[in-house]
C-alpha cells in the first residue's frame, strides 16, 4: 500500500508537471504570435494610408477595400484593431472630402461652362433692348417731327386760306387792323380820319364791290367795306371772304373789271387796285400816299408781296 500511494504521487506529481509545462508553452506561443502581430501592425498602416492617397486621388476602389484590410488585421492584435479603426474611420471622411471636392469642382465647371452662356444671353439681351430703346426713340423723334409738320402745314394751310396768319378772325376786326396799320405808317400827318365798317350784302354788292347779285350768291361767304365818315376825297377799302381760293381769283377779275371808279360825284380816287391771299379779296380805291400804305400793311398782314396788286385804276 504505501509503495501504491508513493507510485500514484509520482503519477500526480507528472501529471501536474506536464500541466506546467503546456501551459508554459501556451504562453511562450501567446508571446511569439504577440510579436508578429505587432511587427506587422506598421506594414499594415502604412499599406491602409496608401488605400487612403489612392482615394483621395480618384480611386474609389481603394477606399473601398480599406474596411476589408482593417477587418482581418482586427483579428491580430488589439493595437492593430485600433490602429485600423482609427484608419477606417479616416477613409469614408477622406473619401467624402474627395467625393464633395470633386462635387464641387465639377460644380465649378459647370458654372464656369455656363457663365459665358449666361453673359452672353444678358449682352444679347441688352443690346437688343438697346436698339429697341434706340428705335423707339427715333421712331417717337420722327413720329413728332412729322406730326409737328403736319400740324405747321396744316396751320400754314388754313392760314393761307383764310388770307394769312394775321388775317383770320372776323372780316370787321381785319379791317380795324388793316386801317391802324396803314395809319401807323402813314403818321400823323397823312393818317386816315374816321370810317366806318358797313357789312356789304348782294343788294350793295355792285355799288359797293362791282359785283352782281348772282355773282355774290356765287362766290362770297361774306364782305365788309370801310368809308370815311367824313371826307372831302374818295375812299373805299373792301375785304371779300369767297368760298374757297378760286373763288377769291375770281373775284378778284371780276372787281377789277366791275368796280367802277367815278361813283363819286366831285371826286375820284388815285389808285384802284384789289389783292388776293387765299380765300380774302382786298378792293381798295383811295388817295396817296393812303393807297401805297394799305398796301404794304395788307402785304404784311397776308405774308405777300405788294407787287401782287393788281392795279386796275390810278388817277
Amino acid at each position: 500500500m504505501g509503495g501504491m500511494d508513493r507510485d500514484m504521487g509520482r503519477s500526480i506529481e507528472r501529471r501536474m508537471d506536464r500541466g506546467k509545462d503546456r501551459r508554459k508553452d501556451r504562453r511562450k506561443d501567446r508571446r511569439m504570435g504577440e510579436k508578429p502581430a505587432r511587427a506587422a501592425a506598421p506594414a499594415v498602416l502604412a499599406i491602409l494610408a496608401l488605400l487612403a492617397a489612392a482615394g483621395a486621388a480618384g480611386c474609389g476602389t481603394a477606399t473601398a477595400g480599406a474596411p476589408t484590410v482593417a477587418a482581418t488585421t482586427t483579428a491580430a492584435t488589439p493595437a492593430a484593431e485600433a490602429a485600423t479603426t482609427a484608419t477606417s474611420t479616416e477613409a469614408p471622411a477622406t473619401t467624402a472630402a474627395t467625393t464633395t471636392a470633386t462635387t464641387t469642382g465639377a460644380t465649378t465647371a459647370a458654372a464656369t461652362t455656363e457663365a459665358p452662356a449666361t453673359t452672353a444671353t444678358t449682352a444679347t439681351a441688352a443690346s437688343t433692348e438697346a436698339v429697341a430703346t434706340a428705335t423707339a426713340a427715333t421712331t417717337a423723334a420722327a413720329t413728332e417731327a412729322a406730326t409737328t409738320a403736319d400740324a405747321a402745314a396744316t396751320a400754314a394751310t388754313t392760314a393761307a386760306a383764310a388770307g394769312g396768319g394775321e388775317l383770320a378772325g372776323e372780316l370787321p376786326d381785319i379791317l380795324t387792323e388793316l386801317m391802324e396799320r396803314a395809319n401807323d405808317i402813314l403818321g400823323e400827318q397823312h393818317r386816315f380820319g374816321m370810317t366806318l365798317n358797313d357789312q356789304v350784302t348782294a343788294e350793295t354788292s355792285q355799288g359797293k364791290l362791282g359785283l352782281s347779285a348772282d355773282q355774290y350768291a356765287q362766290y362770297v361767304s361774306d364782305a365788309y367795306a370801310s368809308t370815311a365818315a367824313i371826307s372831302a376825297f374818295a375812299h373805299e377799302v373792301a375785304i371779300i371772304r369767297c368760298k374757297d381760293a378760286a373763288a377769291a381769283a375770281e373775284v378778284k377779275k371780276l372787281v377789277a373789271g366791275g368796280f367802277d371808279p367815278n361813283q363819286w360825284v366831285c371826286v375820284a380816287p388815285d389808285q384802284c387796285y384789289a389783292m388776293e391771299a387765299g380765300e380774302l379779296v382786298l378792293l381798295v380805291a383811295t388817295v396817296n400816299p393812303g393807297a401805297d400804305a394799305i398796301k404794304d400793311a395788307f402785304a404784311a398782314m397776308a405774308g405777300i408781296d405788294p407787287a401782287a396788286a393788281d392795279v386796275f385804276f390810278e388817277s
